[in-house]
């Protein structure tokens, strides 16, 4: 027999009863919802990082040169602030540390 001559006849064969056509189509409809569901999952990754948590924890003590005081780390929390990357909340070290553990912050 021919290649075309036994698809024709495995066809046949599949669309004889309910769960053989039943079983192709889910074989037809997996894969497409499949691929929906993944092309839906990672559709905008980015549009919804403001609602992130994430603790900031600020332990900068600052330098002195010359008769100017620096505080660097000052700088990086207003800037960090300003960008509205994520939900930041300013927390101390030990606060952070458990509300990362218990899930409070990312």
């Amino acid at each position: 027999m021919r290649t075309p001559r036994l698809a024709a006849l495995e066809f046949r064969r599949f669309s004889r009863g309910r769960l053989p056509r039943a079983a192709l189509v889910a074989l037809l409809l997996l894969p497409l919802l499949y691929g929906a569901l993944y092309l839906w999952s990672f559709w905008d990754p980015y549009s919804r990082l403001d609602r992130i948590p994430v603790a900031l924890v600020n332990d900068d003590k600052g330098a002195a040169v010359g008769d100017r005081r620096i505080a660097v780390g000052d700088d990086i929390v207003k800037g960090l602030r300003d960008s509205d990357t994520f939900e930041w909340h300013e927390v101390s070290a030990a606060e952070a540390g458990k509300g990362v553990e218990d899930g409070t912050y990312w």
